[in-house]
């Protein structure tokens, strides 16, 4: 058991650690506080501005400013223009720099309320095929080391050059090898698709999507053509969602004069999708001016100990 003298040192180096942090936390809020309610209360709609914008509404001077905008670019909140010019990057906007760079151009500059990348491959053969493959291998190799697989491990064992003593370190390797593979054909599939389905949600536009390779969001659902718009999770969806992260899910878009819905497949944060898209459909869009702050705050992770709606 711990003396006295022992509990009473952790804790003072117990209660120093916890106020360093806090005081950290507490400091990242506050450098930032002011910029962000600026750009809130004024730019939120206008979008586009400079910190020497900013400046007469912060009362910080102009490089100050920008050190603080450059910060919330790197956390993804804002997108550097030309010249000295930022644009707020709405939180729910998941594209790359260029992709959503790409988006503004077509969209004639619209407001963006939604950006991302469906993935139609992720968990149909995509899923089952590439990690199908590595859960097959390790099976093998447990068969192998185990000696379930008799025939493959006397075949191994006579063909190594250690025989007996270097299988475990061959069956090792083989896992490694797989896993790399394995990673890399997931990256690849990711990247292809990441750069061939974006799909944009315009407060004016409506709904551009890629619907072909090397497209440039041909396919639009204008917001008023959106007759209906549902949510669809799979058990499979679901049992993913419990461990990935962001969470994904299929929305299906009734278009006015179509028989057959629109399906966006495994697009990040349905839910928030479905109410951007009602959100149009009504015309309804003050939940963005009400919750703009928390919204920023949330994407800027790391900013604040917790945000509450």
């Amino acid at each position: 058991m711990f003396d006295v003298m022992t509990i009473s040192i952790i804790s003072i180096i117990a209660f120093i650690i916890f106020t360093i942090i806090g005081w950290k936390r507490t400091d990242i809020k506050n450098e930032y506080s002011a910029v962000i309610d600026a750009i809130v209360e004024h730019f939120i709609d206008e979008r586009s501005f400079t910190p020497d914008r900013l400046e007469k509404y912060t009362g910080m001077d102009k490089n100050t400013i920008k050190k603080y905008l450059d910060k919330l670019v790197k956390e993804g909140v804002l997108v550097k223009g030309s010249g000295a010019w930022y644009k707020l990057k709405d939180p729910l906007v998941f594209l790359t720099e260029k992709d959503y760079n790409r988006a503004i151009r077509l969209t004639r500059d619209d407001d963006i309320l939604y950006g991302a990348y469906q993935n139609p491959y992720f968990l149909h053969f995509y899923f089952l095929g590439i990690y199908g493959f590595f859960i097959a291998v390790l099976l093998i190799i447990a068969g192998i080391y185990f000696g379930l697989l008799e025939s493959f491990r006397n075949f191994l064992v006579s063909i190594l050059p250690g025989g007996e003593s270097t299988l475990p370190v061959f069956l090792l390797f083989l896992i490694a090898t797989t896993i790399i593979l394995v990673d890399a054909l997931d990256n690849l599939i990711k990247a292809w698709s990441r750069e061939r389905y974006s799909v944009i949600i315009g407060k004016l536009s409506g709904i551009s999507y890629d619907k072909s390779l090397a497209d440039e969001l041909s396919g639009r659902i204008q917001r008023g053509k959106i007759s209906g718009v549902d949510i669809q999770l799979s058990p499979l969806q679901k049992l993913a969602n419990y461990f990935i992260d962001p969470p994904i899910g299929n929305v299906v878009v009734k278009v006015k004069g179509q028989k057959k819905p629109i399906i966006f497949k495994n697009m990040p944060y349905p839910r928030e999708m479905f109410f951007v898209i009602r959100s149009i459909m009504l015309g309804s869009l003050g939940w963005r001016k009400r919750h703009a702050r928390t919204l920023m705050l949330w994407r800027a992770k790391g900013m604040v100990p917790s945000i509450k709606a």
